[in-house]
């Protein structure tokens, strides 16, 4: 069912799962938005590409290791 854009809920919070380049990347062009970012990932990056990016996180979880397999949605 399509909704009219005026009724439509604004999306004000992210999960980034991966902090790899294009991670880092998703959590920049983010901000730019002025949302609320949060990020998990295995271990911390060896390497930031974006200066300050985890100054720009909400909140990051590292070293998560998942328990079994699991899916992912991207909306």
């Amino acid at each position: 069912m399509d909704r009219p854009a005026s009724s439509q809920a604004r999306l004000e919070r992210f999960l980034v799962c991966g902090l790899g380049s294009v991670g880092q990347h998703c959590v920049a062009a983010l901000k730019e938005f002025g949302v609320s970012v949060s990020a998990i990932d295995k271990a911390t990056p060896k390497n930031w590409e974006i200066p300050n990016l985890p100054r720009l996180l909400d909140d990051q979880k590292l070293g998560c290791k998942p328990r079994r397999s699991t899916t992912a949605f991207v909306v």
